[in-house]
């Protein structure tokens, strides 16, 4: 189930009695809740308690907690979090399949709740997981060489049940409600649609028409709710390190006749200098290198008969790390979501069902030693390059977008990414709008927080220009680029059924290579579902950021809205995720603590 749980003191009296009815026991009559545990929940009602008191002083507030991933990576529900043992990437997988809704652990062995111990051997338990950077499957469950990694609880936010009593509710804001289904239960999902529209949902955008008209407009996110929603894809620094079987370099220098001003590597592979002798643009190209299990296989074992298959250029899909959690129950592993980890690097259906995702965001450091020249930063979606180009004289930035009829499309600004000096760049194509943000700073185009928007290009089938779809250029610059990190756009499912898998595709995707060889994607993207949802007045749309994972408004029963009538509030903090045990027990985890974006 999505929903987030207010704590027991919180929780409708109708859930309090069910739990009171379903105590967690072994079978020796005793708690299954450790000392630890028990200390750990005291310590956290107290400072829920606390804060609780101090902001009832100043407004109307609850607490809730998360259980479940419908809505990850924004707010994480009950889960597991590692550090790849093979890049050093911390990420989150799902374990909200090892409880029922009331916490208890569930038997593996049978379909319905027992009352087991934690560590009861029948009950279920996560057992792996896989890194969205370098796609390593690492045993996070028993099998751990350090031990079973320990299950969190979802974070504890803060809902403003009087945001809405004073203003209409927005699009794109995280909203609690009741589910309409079961009154008393609430759910927390992002509101995309608003009362008296129609919503569509197409290649992983939300498209709206208002009544009574035909045209969908694609709906952008606000850039602050984009930096906070943008997926990560590749970070740099996070490359590998393999001796014997050393995986290729995912930036490589794009292959150009004139040698001279090419862009070199560092010792280490994290970043990447010109000396700007060139004297055409020299260019740095981004490839989509993701490791199967059988490179992974080959690069751990000196077993000289597993297959040595080169590691091809892919599109960047819609993976999601939290759904790559693998249950176990009486020693058999059991999958939790659509997406096997044991096949990641894209395999024939009925394999990971992916979908391409051209919505994309660089995040790098540019150190510049020329008081003149010019670097160049592109994006390719479709096979169109969106590119901004800084004038080092001058400071100016300029937009463009590639095909005769955007000639005219030219925003430009003068910013402060002038002659010698570091900077933090973030380049963004998501939503049909380019946005550019310096050292922290949104820029704004000639003074027009619109003037990066742009019209439906139509460009949603990838080419084989989309397999290096991150670049970076310089002419007549001295330009060092490090802190190379890619992140790609929240892609939102239809609801569509594909041979009983939610996915997009209107025909199955086949072969192994179906991300890599552009020749399928003609007939596999062109023709890919959309689902559009009429609302009526006072009805309100409702989406899970984990689109995949995540029970909404695509497929209620009882209809595809939410009713003015059931909703609580906003949420808008998260005062109380998973605390660390060092460097000192219960640790607070201050980097999670922060406002819903």
């Amino acid at each position: 189930m999505n929903r987030p749980k207010t704590p027991a003191a919180k929780q409708p009296e109708s859930e309090r009695s069910a739990r009171s009815r379903r105590p967690a026991v072994t079978a020796a009559g005793k708690s299954h809740v450790s000392a630890g545990s028990a200390i750990r929940e005291t310590v956290e009602s107290v400072v829920i308690a606390f804060v609780l008191a101090f902001l009832f002083r100043t407004f109307e507030a609850e607490a809730f907690v998360i259980p479940t991933g419908s809505m990850a990576p924004t707010l994480m529900g009950r889960h597991r979090e590692y550090d790849c043992p093979k890049c050093g990437h911390t990420y989150q997988v799902s374990a909200s399949q090892e409880v029922n809704q009331d916490g208890v652990p569930i038997d593996g062995a049978s379909p319905t709740p027992h009352t087991v111990g934690a560590n009861d051997s029948r009950a279920l338990t996560v057992v792996v997981g896989t890194c969205p950077m370098c796609r390593f499957t690492a045993q996070i469950g028993p099998q751990n060489p350090n031990g079973p990694q320990p299950s969190f609880k979802g974070d504890r936010i803060l809902v403003d049940k009087f945001a809405y009593q004073l203003r209409e509710p927005e699009r794109w804001d995280v909203a609690v409600f009741k589910f309409p289904g079961e009154a008393y239960v609430n759910y927390i999902k992002r509101l995309v649609g608003r009362p008296n529209e129609t919503v569509r949902i197409y290649h992983g955008d939300i498209f709206v028409a208002g009544r009574g008209q035909s045209d969908f407009e694609i709906q952008r996110k606000p850039p602050h709710k984009l930096l906070a929603m943008l997926q990560p894809v590749w970070d740099n620094d996070l490359t590998p390190k393999l001796k014997d079987y050393p995986f290729p370099l995912r930036w490589q220098p794009a292959p150009s006749d004139a040698p001279a001003g090419a862009w070199q590597p560092s010792a280490d592979g994290r970043s990447f200098a010109t000396d700007g002798t060139s004297p055409r643009a020299a260019w740095l190209h981004y490839r989509h290198l993701v490791p199967s299990q059988l490179h992974w296989a080959r690069a751990l074992s000196t077993n000289p008969r597993l297959p040595d298959e080169p590691i091809k250029p892919q599109l960047i899909v819609d993976m999601t790390a939290y759904n790559t959690s693998y249950t176990m129950a009486q020693g058999e592993a059991r999958q939790s979501g659509p997406y096997p980890p044991l096949r990641d690097g894209g395999g024939p259906w009925p394999g990971p069902v992916y979908h391409p995702v051209g919505d994309l965001a660089l995040a790098c450091t540019l150190d510049t030693d020329s008081d003149s020249g010019e670097v160049y930063l592109a994006l390719i979606k479709g096979g169109r390059e969106f590119r901004c180009a800084f004038e080092l004289a001058t400071g100016l930035a300029t937009l463009s977008i590639s095909g005769h009829d955007m000639a005219a499309f030219r925003p430009a600004v003068e910013t402060n990414f002038r002659g010698r000096g570091q900077h933090t760049v973030i380049f963004a194509n998501c939503d049909q709008e380019l946005r550019l943000w310096i050292d922290g700073r949104l820029v704004q185009f000639g003074g027009d927080d619109k003037a990066g928007r742009y019209p439906d290009l139509d460009n949603f089938v990838p080419t084989d220009q989309d397999l290096t779809p991150v670049r970076i250029g310089a002419r007549g610059a001295a330009v060092r680029a490090s802190r190379l990190r890619i992140y790609r756009d929240v892609y939102y499912l239809t609801g569509h059924q594909l041979n009983h898998t939610m996915c997009d595709y209107r025909t199955a995707p086949s072969g192994a290579d179906f991300y890599s060889n552009s020749k399928s994607w003609a007939e596999g993207f062109a023709k890919m579902a959309f689902q559009d949802f009429p609302l009526a007045e006072d009805q309100f749309f409702m989406l899970g950021d984990n689109s995949a994972q995540s029970k909404d408004s695509r497929a209620w029963e009882t209809g595809h809205f939410v009713h003015r009538s059931l909703m609580i509030g906003k949420a808008f903090f998260i005062y109380w995720p998973h605390s660390w045990d060092w460097p000192v027990p219960f640790f607070p985890n201050f980097g999670r603590m922060g406002f819903v974006r």
